[in-house]
């Protein structure tokens, strides 16, 4: 069983919106569940070959310092395979740097690679999840133009009672089936004789 270690890194809190959102993006593009430690992994092994090329032209990598505690900020675990975890630890002793360090710049360069750095098309929304005996308010981030799509979906499970989570919602809205759903299709044809009395 393949073993995984845990380090830690100050960033946005807004990286964390954008990581969740590609993972979900890219579980629908997969059709597999992509988890967080997946895109970590993901992020630091491009980092490590971008190293590489730069190290090869005879230039060095500049690491960035993570933001300052307060609001706007969030302390990030980041889940890593062992072996990836010994990686981090050795570049991190060649290059002098703080493992915190080399994670964040890891992680710039990921959302930078994939133009996750733009956050000006995204809303934030909150959504009232199970959390073993109560329902709990989560925030993350979405497309701007899947907001209407979002808030009928929303309305439309708080009709039924039907318990969502967020990657359930997620998954309806990047696929963009929503409307095809038959759940959702009785909804809205009830919701249409209602507003026609």
């Amino acid at each position: 069983m393949k073993k995984f270690v845990l380090h830690q890194t100050r960033v946005p809190t807004e990286m964390i919106s954008k990581l969740k959102l590609f993972a979900a993006r890219k579980s629908l593009d997969l059709r597999e569940k992509v988890f967080l430690k997946d895109v970590y992994s993901q992020a630091l092994h491009s980092f490590f070959s971008y190293r590489l090329g730069c190290m090869d032209k005879g230039s060095k990598i500049a690491y960035l310092a993570g933001p300052s505690r307060g609001p706007g900020s969030s302390e990030l675990n980041v889940i890593i395979p062992k072996d990836l975890s010994f990686r981090v630890k050795r570049i991190s002793e060649t290059d002098s740097v703080s493992n915190r360090r080399l994670l964040y710049t890891a992680l710039v360069h990921f959302c930078r690679e994939n133009n996750l750095q733009d956050v000006e098309d995204y809303m934030s929304i909150s959504l009232k999840i199970p959390d073993k005996t109560e329902l709990v308010t989560r925030k993350f981030k979405i497309p701007s133009d899947l907001s209407e799509e979002f808030d009928l979906y929303v309305e439309a499970g708080r009709e039924d009672n039907r318990d969502m989570d967020e990657h359930m919602v997620m998954e309806a809205i990047l696929k963009k089936t929503l409307t095809k759903d038959k759940a959702f299709q009785a909804w809205a044809k009830k919701r249409d004789s209602k507003n026609n009395c």
